[in-house]
């Protein structure tokens, strides 16, 4: 999955679970960790050695509810 890296202002009007998390804001890194918000939903995208994971950001987001 590719992905276009880009910096500035962050519009969030896309539901979490409908985007692809596809264009991501850079934030900063440390540790050999990566840290990006999605510009379509605004969700928190955490990268390292090519792994990535969204945060979850409500009780409402896990599975089953």
């Amino acid at each position: 999955m590719a992905a276009t890296i880009v910096t500035g202002q962050i519009p969030m009007g896309i539901d979490p679970r409908d985007c692809d998390h596809r264009e991501l804001a850079y934030l900063g890194a440390g540790g050999g960790i990566s840290y990006y918000r999605c510009r379509g939903c605004g969700k928190a995208v955490i990268e390292e050695r090519g792994r990535r994971w969204m945060i979850r950001s409500t009780a409402s987001e896990l599975p089953g509810r």
